[in-house]
């Protein structure tokens, strides 16, 4: 589905990440954890083709990309309905009763059935982060990529977005692309889970093979140790 080879990003005089090597399979779920500044949005905007590499390819074998940014972009002076309209009717043509039918149900899938003529800045931010899935799946998209998902939410609700992101994953097999630096919600979401470090991409594995690992690295990351291969780059 996915396939990146020697992928790499120079911004003036700094590597941001160089001689990235990844394959992702059609319906994985990947999460890339790492430190802040590490590159983890720039990857996933690299692949998205909304930066150009400096070097390197990336093929995603597929034209039909999903995005929820991290501060989800929403459309202010579009009512919640209207946020899911627009992108019907500009990329999939839609339009009338059919375009209102669908937008229900989006709305009805993440919990904000009743909410429709309602502005942004009159919902939570975890509804406003629901809108923002809803928006990014509505054109049916085969590949679905997700920066911070859960940024800034409390715990109870990051773990019901995440259940959310999960759960319509499964159910429209999609493929996958969560940043995050939120590990429980690593664990949750991913089926692999790599390292953005030092401008390097470390796989971690599976949740279980990340929580049981030796990698220096990702342990200093995981638990949050002062001392470590990162501190450089943490400080």
């Amino acid at each position: 589905m996915i396939c990146i080879r020697n992928l790499g990003v120079h911004f003036g005089k700094r590597w941001i990440f160089k001689e990235i090597n990844l394959d992702i399979q059609p319906g994985e779920s990947i999460v890339f954890i790492g430190p802040s500044g590490s590159g983890k949005s720039i990857l996933l905007k690299t692949i998205a083709k909304l930066i150009q590499p400096t070097h390197g390819s990336v093929e995603v074998r597929s034209k039909s990309i999903g995005m929820l940014f991290q501060k989800n972009a929403l459309f202010d002076s579009l009512t919640v309905e209207e946020n899911l309209l627009f992108p019907l009717r500009e990329i999939k043509k839609v339009t009338g009763e059919h375009a209102k039918k669908r937008a229900a149900q989006f709305l009805s899938q993440v919990g904000l059935s009743g909410c429709e003529d309602l502005y942004p800045d009159e919902i939570s931010g975890g509804m406003q982060k629901r809108l923002g899935i809803a928006r990014a799946l509505i054109v049916e998209p085969e590949v679905i990529l997700y920066d911070e998902p859960t940024a800034g939410l409390d715990p109870i609700t990051s773990k019901t977005i995440a259940d959310l992101v999960r759960r319509l994953q499964s159910e429209a097999k999609t493929t996958l692309l969560t940043v995050t630096n939120d590990m429980q919600r690593a664990y949750q979401i991913g089926d692999r889970i790599y390292l953005l470090a030092q401008e390097k991409l470390t796989l971690g594995g599976t949740p279980q093979e990340v929580q049981q690992t030796s990698h220096a690295g990702l342990k200093q990351f995981i638990y949050g140790l002062k001392l470590g291969p990162l501190t450089s780059e943490l400080a």
